[in-house]
């Protein structure tokens, strides 16, 4: 528990539900509506980076105005003092597909299926706006506890006409990517869509496709081999 601690007298913040690489995730109060949300809160260690802080901020001006009922929404952005940034969001009470797959392994064919489908059409919905992404993977993938699916986390979203992000930028996660983004080529809606299909495959068989023990080995497999049949892995699946 982090006790009392307010930010902005607006949100109390209850108890740290996860973080990622830049970011900690809280459950909090919004005190004005008295009720629950998620507050992304950047970490002290890189608030005092301007890229990063813009890539923060540009998280939330782009997820903000994304409003579909499968991708988490985004109510309000803050910077309460220099090196201090925070994104409130919706709460979800659920659990990634991370932690799915991690407790009970693979998936039934039916149930995978419709994950992903609602996956994709979060992703649609994003694409039609000139969006992608670029970091689709089971733990951005939300199941609610009223079998709600949400795609989350638009860190690294870009617009696709944009050039904010330089060719050669590494980001993504590595078991997840495309070959464009290991090569640092532009990526399209297309690289989402091959990031979705790793997923897919994990879920059905509780693998991931490609696994080597160094980026550049794996980055090699991802560009000139193909994933192992699906039923070789999981004879289940039909």
């Amino acid at each position: 528990m982090t006790g009392n601690r307010t930010i902005q007298d607006a949100y109390e913040i209850l108890e740290e539900v996860g973080q990622g690489g830049m970011a900690r995730v809280y459950r909090a109060r919004q005190l004005s509506l008295n009720r629950t949300v998620a507050l992304k809160e950047i970490k002290p260690a890189f608030a005092a980076n301007p890229e990063l802080c813009e890539r923060f901020k540009r998280e939330a001006r782009t997820a903000a105005n994304l409003v579909h009922e499968n991708i988490v929404q985004v109510y309000n952005f803050g910077e309460p003092a220099r090196g201090s940034l925070f994104i409130v969001m919706e709460f979800m009470e659920g659990w990634d597909l991370k932690t799915l797959l991690r407790q009970s392994g693979p998936m039934p064919p039916r149930v995978a299926a419709i994950l992903v489908r609602e996956a994709a059409r979060a992703l649609a919905y994003a694409h039609a706006r000139k969006l992608v992404h670029r970091d689709v993977k089971p733990g951005n993938i939300m199941v609610s506890d009223r079998g709600e699916v949400k795609l989350m986390d638009f860190g690294i979203v870009r617009e696709m006409d944009s050039d904010l992000t330089r060719t050669g930028a590494f980001l993504g996660t590595p078991s997840y990517m495309s070959p464009e983004q290991f090569l640092g080529e532009e990526t399209t809606s297309a690289s989402d869509i091959f990031s979705l299909g790793i997923v897919l495959y994990e879920l059905l068989t509780g693998e991931k496709p490609f696994k080597a023990d160094s980026e550049a080995s794996l980055s090699k497999k991802v560009r000139t081999e193909r994933e192992p049949a699906i039923r070789s892995v999981n004879s289940k699946v039909p």
